[in-house]
């Protein structure tokens, strides 16, 4: 405390910029502790995570734009959650209505509409300037306070609207609170954000080893950045991530059988994210294949199989009835092709009559789409650094590699005798399959309602979906056991410890202290190349 009280002063003294103060006070305090504890938080990836994830997560709900559309259709996420927030009558403030508004870049930002040919780059450009970030939120704060509309009726609820409900309790806290716009908006971000820690923490309480693979999920830049903004993405990955690892939890205990408590910790997060997306819900094939020996008689484990199934047909049926009781139509979205066809012809009955009309030609669009998303360069490119609208960050290829290393690391080190033995040939390719359609039926429902009639490609499909089944990949699929911890011991970190002083060798050698040490440097890294940098 004293630390942080000491730069505060003295930075202020100096002049510095805000930001730039507020990243000293809360970096040097942390360093300090995290030398000091650094025995405990290398040996406990639970502490390690919320000691990395809590300050750099605040940090960055600090430092994000006021303009919610700087993520993934946070326009959309942030109306839904102040819908949910102020109930059937809301308030909507002139500042609510930029943020409402996909295009509400134009209002704040330097360029307004009709002004440039090409003024939406030049706006963000402005917009994530010193001056122009300052210039935005005194708009923001000027229009907060002025009333646009009241809103009267019923708010219609949605399966995809629960995942917008941790945004809201912040929104909802700051209403409480009687807060000013830009604290209020503040607020929808840190709840969303200690929502995700939440989950991410609960995940890593449910194994036996593999804690520090779930600790590197959760830190990834790409999704700390959307636990930081208004987006149901942390909702729908935190509750998979936390169901696959209590799938894993419970097969690194082989001795005790499945019990009514296990089977919920599954099945209940695995239905509560993938409801939100509920054509992925292939992927939880592997859910079928728990060994035998997890249950006590054949009878449980039918029933276990039985409850599987009862929830796949419940999520397949929320977005597969209304599609079925409109004849086979659905809903159209025009904008991937408005921005890449001079010509847009979106009808899902009419797609779905020439899908059914030439299959092969279908299959073959479908296999050439797969083989493209898998594309390596794509997925190192905006897989793990990618900040949606802001500037791709100083130095981002050597971050990227960085995060791979970390994840490989965590990955083939973290695995005890609780991981050999398992998964069986049966559980692997049940999941490798599961996960394989659960990409193809979401890039089916793409090619239906948001692409082309007849089109030889499909749209839509962002590489930040591969986050959903990431974890059930390294978590599972990527088990080779102890041996894959001692052939990196033998291979990497021994020959590269060698090479450093005596002094550090021990370090270099145990992989739990180079993971550490790495994920603290690339925690910290995300702060000061992302949204220190670019100022």
């Amino acid at each position: 405390m004293a630390l942080a009280v000491v730069t505060a002063l003295v930075l202020g003294a100096l002049g510095v910029q805000w930001r730039v103060t507020l990243f000293w006070v809360v970096f040097l305090p942390c360093a300090w502790l995290l030398w000091c504890w650094r025995r405990t938080l290398m040996e406990s990836p639970e502490r390690l995570f919320l000691f990395l994830a809590l300050p750099t997560g605040l940090l960055m709900c600090a430092f994000m734009p006021t303009i919610v559309s700087v993520s993934w259709d946070g326009y959309v996420h942030y109306k839904v959650a102040n819908q949910i927030a102020q109930g059937e009558t809301f308030v909507t403030t002139g500042a609510d209505a930029i943020n409402y508004d996909m295009d509400g870049i134009y209002v704040v930002g330097l360029v307004p509409w009709g002004t440039s040919d090409n003024d939406w780059d030049p706006n963000w450009q402005g917009i994530l300037t010193e001056d122009g970030m300052e210039k935005a939120n005194g708009r923001f704060a000027e229009l907060g306070d002025v009333t646009y509309k009241v809103s009267d009726g019923s708010f219609a609820w949605g399966v995809t609207t629960m995942g917008r409900i941790p945004n809201a309790l912040g929104l909802w806290l700051g209403d409480l609170l009687g807060a000013p716009y830009l604290l209020r908006l503040f607020l929808g971000r840190l709840t969303n954000l200690l929502f995700w820690i939440l989950l991410v923490w609960l995940a890593m309480t449910r194994l036996k080893s593999g804690k520090r693979i779930v600790c590197a999920i959760g830190l990834l830049p790409i999704l700390l950045f959307e636990a930081c903004n208004y987006s149901y993405d942390p909702w729908c990955v935190g509750f998979l991530l936390l169901g696959f690892a209590s799938f894993v939890g419970e097969l690194q205990r082989p001795e005790k059988p499945l019990t009514l408590g296990g089977a919920l910790w599954i099945l209940a997060p695995f239905t509560l994210g993938v409801l939100i997306k509920a054509a992925w819900i292939p992927g939880g094939l592997f859910l079928l294949f728990l060994p035998q020996k997890k249950f006590r008689t054949r009878g449980a484990r039918v029933l276990w199989i039985l409850a599987c199934v009862v929830v796949a047909l419940g999520v397949t049926w929320t977005f597969m009835g209304p599609f079925l009781s409109r004849g086979g139509s659905g809903y159209s979205d025009s904008r991937g092709e408005a921005l890449t066809s001079a010509t847009v012809n979106i009808d899902s009955a009419e797609q779905l009559a020439q899908m059914a009309e030439n299959p092969l030609r279908f299959l073959w669009v479908l296999v050439v789409w797969f083989v493209g998303y898998l594309n390596p360069w794509p997925i190192f490119e905006q897989l793990f650094v990618n900040f949606c609208y802001l500037p791709r960050p100083v130095l981002w290829p050597l971050w990227t590699v960085g995060e791979i290393a970390l994840l490989a690391l965590a990955t083939s080190c973290d695995r005890t005798q609780a991981d050999d033995g398992w998964p069986s040939r049966a559980l692997r390719i049940a999941a490798i399959v599961g996960i394989v359609l659960a990409y193809c039926l979401p890039a089916i429902s793409l090619y239906l309602g948001y692409t082309n009639v007849g089109a030889d490609y499909i749209l839509g499909m962002q590489m930040r979906y591969m986050l959903l089944y990431l974890p059930l990949v390294l978590l599972l699929v990527l088990n080779l056991g102890t041996r894959s911890r001692a052939w990196v011991q033998r291979r990497v970190l021994g020959p590269v410890a060698e090479r450093l002083p005596e002094r550090w060798r021990p370090a270099a050698q145990n992989p739990a202290d180079v993971f550490a040490a790495l994920q603290s440097l690339l925690a910290w890294v995300m702060i000061a190349l992302g949204f220190l940098v670019r100022f």
